[in-house]
This record gives structure tokens, sequence and C-alpha cells, in this order.
């Protein structure tokens, strides 16, 4: 079941949403302040994180930064933002610092849950490809870029000699052209 971590404490806004996700397959955490959130999120991994736009003790621009620091918060997980925020600036700011979407208001709680079995999918796509080391993290995405090529001069590249009938051979540090 996915986990979306809901962070603020405008019941107004957020409490409707948090019934529908519940009825809508999710399991659901409440973190009413950021300092909440981000303590929820080095415990559990969210698939997905809400933020409410009006935070009482810090900008969601600045939460969007935090939480992309955390080492369970992957690169696939979605961050939205869920209110109106004051200025173009700002919505600006926090989709520079991480966030996926911006919900304006009122808040479409079926397009929100379309959007999170969306996200929700890439990310476990994205999470099962990097299990199965088809993908890697640290580096550039792709598993053993380091790794040499052998080209036989006939032109020929490969990884192994065998798949080349002519034993001229040499080694190179290069992907194939």
């Amino acid at each position: 079941m996915p986990v979306v971590l809901i962070v603020g404490a405008d019941g107004q806004l957020l409490d409707p949403v948090t019934g529908q996700l519940e009825a809508g397959a999710f399991a659901v955490l409440r973190a009413p302040s950021t300092q909440t959130a981000l303590a929820a999120v080095r415990h559990t991994s969210p698939d997905a994180i809400i933020v409410a736009a009006a935070l009482p003790d810090l900008e969601p621009a600045e939460l969007c930064r935090l939480l992309r620091r955390e080492p369970r918060i992957t690169p696939h997980t979605a961050i939205f933002i869920a209110g109106e925020l004051p200025s173009r600036d700002a919505r600006r700011a926090v989709l520079r610092a991480g966030a996926s979407d911006i919900l304006g208001q009122p808040l479409d709680v079926a397009e929100l849950l379309l959007k999170l079995d969306a996200y929700v999918r890439l990310k476990t796509l994205a999470e099962e490809m990097q299990a199965a080391s088809l993908v890697d993290r640290e580096t550039t995405g792709l598993r053993g870029a380091s790794r040499s090529w052998e080209r036989c001069r006939c032109g020929r590249t490969a990884r192994s000699r065998a798949s080349c009938s002519r034993s001229r051979w040499r080694t190179t540090a290069r992907y194939p052209r």
C-alpha cells in the first residue's frame, strides 16, 4: 500500500484529502509541522508528500529543499504543494526546490488521486529497475559506465571477444560510437 505523508496544520484544506486518500487505498501519515515531517521521513519512506502552502514555521520551498536532502526521499518521490502561493516567484522557487507539482485551491481531490497513482507507479518502476541493477543511482544512471569495451580491427565493438570471429582486438575505455 503506497504511503502518503501530509504536512501542514490546515485542517480545512487537508482533512478531506486525508479521507479520500485512505478510501483510495493509500496509507496516510500526518505531520502538523515541518519538524514532525522531517522526523517522519527519517523513519519511513513515503511514496508521495503533500505539503500545505501555508506552513506556520517554514516556507514550502525551504521544506522541499530539506526533504530532498533526506536519504529516504528518492529523486522519484513526488512532492506536491497544496494551496495558493503568494506570487509567481514563490511558485518558481518551490518548483526549483524540488516540488513535483503545485495544486491550487479549490483542491480537486479526484485529480490529486490520479496524479498520485501516476507518480507512485513511476516511483515503483524506477525503484524496481534500480534494485534489479539496471541503473546506477550514484553515477550517470547507466550500470557499468566505467567498463571497458573492446574493438576488433574489423570495426565491431563488444564486451566479449567471442562475439567476433577475428582475433585482432584492442581495448578502449569509451563506449562504442
